[in-house]
């Protein structure tokens, strides 16, 4: 019987292995937003007229976020994230199905302010807008996501599916979110949104561009061993447009 995994179960899952990016000073604004982004101060209506700034999460897969793989659509689903205990790996393993734990989420000298959750039982949608406005705190890395996918999935089936069997379908997007934030790091003339949209686009075309062989560089990331070079022809795609005329 297949049993939640957890960080601690091997050196690969350790606490710090969650998070690809933590702190306004890490998280970079080139990366297109994926499930398990953490944004600290959305503006949430709080039913009597008003607006309750809360820390929440991204909870939807990457393509259904989008009208057309690029532009965000109007409603996101998102989940409250809120201070919590550190779990154990028993607790972690064989309880608290309601959360995704996020041991560690917060630099601080306080422990009571370290640890945080994501609940899955506090849902909101919310627009493009509300995210853009708040501040994003922390991204998730591969093995991050696939645990908040696995508990997600368990909470809502009671189904517990193994972390690689999850990895081998959002692998192709993290490979893109990383080659587009490289793009844009790269060619975006600045960290307006605008520009960062921009260069967005740009990278989004030339990965759909098809090639020869009739296959797209998109496509091409399904494939873990087409990924280094599709890396590589993008690499050298941005060194050419940034070649002096």
């Amino acid at each position: 019987m297949n049993k939640l995994e957890f960080p601690g179960s091997s050196e690969r899952l350790a606490p710090d292995g969650l998070y690809l990016a933590r702190g306004a000073g890490e998280t970079s604004p080139c990366r297109p937003y994926l499930i398990g982004d953490v944004f600290d101060g959305v503006a949430i209506p709080n039913g009597a007229g008003g607006e309750k700034k809360r820390r929440v999460a991204i909870l939807q897969h990457p393509c259904s976020m989008r009208k057309d793989g690029v532009n965000l659509k109007d409603s996101l689903l998102v989940a409250k994230v809120s201070r919590r205990s550190a779990l154990t790996a028993d607790e972690w393993a064989g309880g608290y199905f309601g959360i995704m734990p996020l041991p560690e989420l917060e630099y601080s000298d306080n422990p009571k302010r370290r640890d945080h959750a994501i609940e899955f039982g506090d849902l909101y949608t919310v627009s493009p807008g509300q995210l853009e406005a708040a501040e994003r705190i922390a991204s998730l890395s591969p093995i991050g996501i696939n645990l908040l996918l696995q508990r997600w999935v368990h909470y809502m089936s009671r189904v517990v599916v193994p972390t690689f069997t999850f990895n081998e379908a959002t692998t192709p997007f993290y490979e893109e979110a990383d080659l587009i934030e490289e793009w844009c790091e790269e060619s975006a003339t600045d960290e307006t949104a605008d520009s960062i949209q921009k260069a967005g686009l740009a990278c989004m075309g030339w990965l759909r561009a098809e090639r020869p062989g009739g296959r797209t560089y998109q496509e091409m990331l399904k494939d873990p061993q087409s990924r280094s070079a599709v890396r590589k022809a993008m690499r050298a795609e941005l060194k050419r447009m940034n070649r002096p005329a």
